[in-house]
């Protein structure tokens, strides 16, 4: 069956027009007819469902001898349970391996190389027998400023639950050093229809600037500054959903424009496979560039999609950057042969702008757990109170009880370790301890604190209180449900905020957008926690997946569910809120369909966005320097971008 193949090989290679003599012909013919030893004919060995022998291999690799191949990977593919006429060898098996030994000892004494996949497919490596601590990995990092002159201690949170240390550096800090374009000093246009252009500089990469039609021609979005700006590199933020389009960067000189680069902004596959961070920045770097007035030309663009952030540097910046860490890979699985061929990097110009090798200190010894213990220049301390904290846990655990929950973050529950009574007494005694560690803030805020934290603690009892009623009826209203949330979640982040800002001495006005600001996240948070009930895993969420579901919790996806379903699907939806007794995961695998069908999904991201969107504005309206709320925004990542 091989031998044909050759002929075809050679046929085909005396279709190409050849140029040289004569002579050089019949060498090149010759080569293909007797190939040299040192030429490797290669070929993928598939062993198909475990469809495989010792007998049958050994006659592969003679055949493989005698057609002139003399290299062969070993691909175990296939599904199990295939109903063959043959015997089927399971995958890792003793007889497996006995296959494996007889092909391999064969093939040396052929002279045939062996390799063999590292995965069930193309380029991927694992599986569910690799352990966390066994994969491949990549390079994570969080970051935090410090200032000067003494002791410090800052917590470096881990970036990923299975991270793992290997250095930690210190440089000297150059990020003070770098300009922007922003709101406050540039001018966004465009001839075309878009909406929130303003967002394109507004400093937060959550809102979003939208297309709002689909377009054939480049659209052009211009950025005039007040004064001219020295360009090192750009960076561009995709709203979190997937896109693809053709970019060009332009500055306008002597009336015309000038291409400074060509690139593409290519986000459109959120798989894991192509990167931890699907909507990774494009990361452009351009020779120092002045001017007053910049253009991006993007072509080809979806209704729909959108852009976060598009940020002017002064700072000069690695040249697509996520791409070289990996954080976005090109896609799957076909990339082109150039894709990792970098465009040379242009020279920075200002020296003080790159950071200095012999600068970089290694003070790994100082990480303590999660916090980094450092003498270090000085600078301000923040001191955190754990009341309100406290007081969370007794939520938690009286929650878990009424809801009979098994799991809280990975763990079993308490009424589920010990038992009902042992849960409502600890609950009650970390209300009462919460209270004790309260009471003790500086007398001329504790009125105001003590107000606001029993308030706060009725609101939660009420909120709990509509959540359990909801179970038993289905009319439950979006409105009504935003509310519940609202009481029995978001007010406690609300309050947490609010008090750190009375006992900071903050203005009222302040005081208020920061509650307002915990009350906005809070629902997101809880919309998120919705959707990551049916759609999370488990591993990362810390409970079983399909518990409101079980429960007939009135979440917002069931709410949005009853609304939008046609007649077959309320029928449905209605039998399995009824039914007494059913599969918990059939119940849960139905329920599941009918919010696929809907696209419940994607009606609860847009809510969650909405609140985000409402907070962030809330953050912003805060008066103190942007740089001051770094940690908040830290936070709500986290609480926002928890894994699926």
């Amino acid at each position: 069956m091989r031998k044909p193949l050759f002929k075809t090989l050679l046929c085909l290679s005396l279709l190409v027009p050849f140029t040289g003599n004569g002579q050089d012909k019949n060498a090149l013919e010759a080569g293909f007819m007797n190939p040299a030893e040192k030429v490797q004919t290669s070929v993928y060995w598939y062993w198909i469902s475990g469809n495989i022998s010792e007998e049958g291999v050994k006659k592969d690799l003679y055949s493989m001898k005698e057609a002139g191949i003399n290299r062969a990977f070993i691909g175990n593919i296939g599904l199990e349970g295939i109903h063959t006429p043959y015997k089927t060898v399971p995958f890792y098996s003793e007889e497996w391996w006995k296959i494996l030994h007889a092909a391999l000892k064969t093939a040396t004494e052929l002279g045939i190389e062996i390799g063999i996949f590292n995965s069930p497919g193309w380029s991927q490596s694992g599986g569910p027998w690799v352990k966390p601590e066994q994969a491949m990995r990549y390079l994570a990092s969080v970051k935090a400023e410090v200032s000067g002159g003494k002791q410090v201690e800052v917590v470096l949170t881990k970036p990923d639950k299975d991270f793992q240390d290997v250095k930690v550096i210190a440089f000297p800090s150059i990020g003070k050093k770098t300009t922007r374009l922003s709101a406050a000093n540039t001018k966004v246009t465009s001839a075309m229809s878009l909406q929130n252009l303003n967002h394109l500089v507004d400093g937060n990469k959550e809102t979003v600037m939208l297309f709002t039609e689909k377009s054939e021609k480049p659209v052009a979005i211009d950025f005039r500054t007040d004064q001219p700006f020295t360009l090192r590199s750009l960076q561009i933020f995709p709203a979190r959903q997937p896109i693809q389009t053709n970019a060009r960067l332009l500055v306008k000189e002597n009336g015309g424009y000038r291409m400074l680069s060509e690139f593409k902004i290519d986000r459109f596959n959120a798989n894991l496979n192509v990167g931890f961070d699907p909507y990774a920045p494009v990361v452009i770097s351009v020779p120092e560039t002045t001017a007053s007035e910049f253009r991006l030309e993007l072509a080809n663009t979806a209704s729909g999609t959108g852009l976060g952030e598009v940020e002017f540097l002064s700072l000069p910046a690695v040249e697509r950057y996520p791409e070289k860490t990996l954080a976005k890979m090109f896609q799957t699985p076909l990339p082109y042969w150039h894709e990792y061929q970098w465009p040379v990097q242009p020279e920075a110009g200002d020296p003080s702008l790159v950071i200095d090798p012999g600068k970089v200190l290694d003070i790994s010894a100082f990480l303590q757990g999660d916090r980094l213990v450092w003498k270090a220049p000085a600078g301000e301390w923040t001191i955190l109170r754990t009341g309100i904290e406290v007081y969370h846990n007794h939520t938690l655990l009286h929650d878990d009880l009424m809801d009979r929950s098994d799991m809280r973050r990975g763990k079993p529950t308490v009424h589920k370790v010990w038992n009902d009574n042992t849960a409502i007494l600890s609950g009650d005694t970390m209300l009462i301890l919460a209270f004790r560690y309260v009471a003790g803030c500086a007398p001329e805020h504790l009125k105001e604190v003590i107000d606001l934290f029993s308030l706060t603690a009725l609101e939660i009892c009420e909120g709990q209180q509509l959540d359990m009623e909801f179970e038993s009826r289905n009319d439950v209203a979006e409105d009504e449900y935003i509310e519940m949330i609202r009481l029995k979640t978001a007010v406690l982040l609300a309050a947490s905020l609010k008090i750190g800002a009375i006992l900071a001495g903050a203005s009222a006005a302040d005081a208020e957008n920061l509650y307002n600001f915990g009350m906005q996240i809070g629902v997101a948070f809880q919309l998120q926690d919705d959707l990551l009930d049916v759609y999370g895993d488990p591993e990362v969420f810390g409970k079983k997946i399909g518990g409101d579901i079980l429960c007939n919790k009135k979440t917002y996806m069931l709410i949005k569910a009853l609304e939008r379903a046609d007649g077959k699907q309320q029928e449905e939806l209605n039998g399995w809120l009824n039914a007494e007794n059913c599969q918990p995961a059939e119940k849960i695998a139905a329920v599941t369909e009918i919010y696929n069908q809907l696209a419940i999904r994607s009606v609860c991201e847009n809510k969650m966005r909405e609140y985000y969107t409402l907070a962030m504005e809330s953050l912003e309206a805060v008066a103190v320097a942007g740089e001051k709320k770094k940690e908040l925004k830290s936070l709500v990542k986290l609480l926002m971008y928890r894994e699926m």
